[in-house]
């Protein structure tokens, strides 16, 4: 199911039908520190690894980053899921054209795949930002036209990654507000 985690962004920034001038996109490892998102996983974080996809056909911006967690539960490793099965926690961002309501449909996205079975639970309210869920394997939010992707997997129970899952949204939304701010908008 993690796998999921990685590309239903990739498949949201690919559903766009018209192109649009590039919007300002924040990297999505400057919205949170590798200290701050320690804070809420525990163990240890030694570097943020960014991996933005940059500007689309679309005109949308995808930002990802990915924090590998040390120092926690160890776990068995799996060679078939992301990172080897190490623990992480990942960000991934996409900033729609403005006014493209994009962003809206990235959580309804998620809603549609949980109709048509493609992830296992219905999404369920958070709140955070504009618009929130938790679909099981991470917590999805829409803030204006930007929608942020965070998942965690260190190894414990479901509900104590949703707990961080929703933590990290939650931070991310106040970081994005404070940054948003500071440049004007």
């Amino acid at each position: 199911m993690r796998t999921f985690t990685l590309s239903l962004g990739a498949i949201a920034v690919m559903l766009t039908g018209s192109v649009h001038a590039a919007p300002a996109s924040p990297s999505a490892c400057s919205l949170i520190s590798k200290d701050e998102v320690a804070a809420v996983v525990g163990g240890k974080i030694d570097v943020a690894e960014p991996n933005d996809a940059g500007t689309t056909e679309d005109g949308a911006y995808s930002s990802t980053c990915v924090w590998k967690v040390t120092g926690g539960t160890a776990l068995p490793p799996k060679p078939n899921a992301p990172f080897g099965g190490a623990s992480f926690a990942i960000l991934n961002t996409i900033t729609w054209p403005a006014g493209s309501g994009m962003a809206k449909k990235y959580l309804e996205d998620f809603r549609d795949a949980a109709k048509q079975n493609l992830i296992d639970m219905n999404p369920v309210a958070v709140q955070a930002g504009d618009e929130a869920l938790w679909w099981g394997d991470g917590v999805a939010v829409r803030k204006g036209d930007v929608s942020f992707g965070v998942s965690v997997h260190v190894g414990t129970d479901k509900k104590a990654e949703q707990a961080m899952e929703e933590a990290l949204a939650r931070k991310i939304v106040v970081n994005f507000d404070r940054k948003e701010g500071a440049v004007g908008h």
